[in-house]
């Protein structure tokens, strides 16, 4: 059936057996290759090893990390990219910055506490708890009733 599928390669002054050899032999190398890349897999584990996970809501919060970083004042954004991104000490990173201790201290400080804002914005609670007990002081009263 292959010898068939291939006739219109064949040369009609070659020899008829040395060309079925050919189809032959290619066939059994490409069988070879096939068995090289296929893995038994009969319970499943390297099947399982080869899934990844979804990266949509990873690159949504990447994107609204970078998005938070850009808001913030320079010497913020280096502050907290220098402690915090590539893992140097206060130290160090004050040196880099050229500025005092407490001044790195307190430039991370006040830009981990706008990037918490920013990206996980507390709920306004105290105007709930306001609009709750405006609630329970007065009754609700139907306009039409006096």
């Amino acid at each position: 059936m292959r010898a068939w599928s291939y006739r219109a390669t064949f040369q009609p002054d070659a020899q008829l057996k040395p060309w079925l050899f050919q189809i032959l032999r290619s066939r059994f190398y490409t069988d070879i290759a096939k068995r090289r890349l296929t893995v038994q897999d009969v319970d499943g584990q390297f099947a399982a090893s080869l899934t990844c996970s979804a990266e949509q809501e990873w690159r949504v919060e990447y994107s609204e990390l970078l998005e938070a970083l850009d808001t913030l004042s320079r010497d913020g954004r280096e502050a907290v990219l220098l402690v915090l991104a590539t893992g140097l000490t206060y130290e160090e990173a004050a040196q880099v910055c050229g500025c005092p201790l407490g001044t790195m201290k307190s430039r991370v400080n006040r830009a981990r506490e706008q990037l918490a804002l920013l990206l996980d914005p507390p709920v306004n609670r105290s105007r709930t708890l306001y609009a709750m007990a405006a609630c329970e002081r007065e009754p609700a009263r139907h306009p039409l009733t006096t």
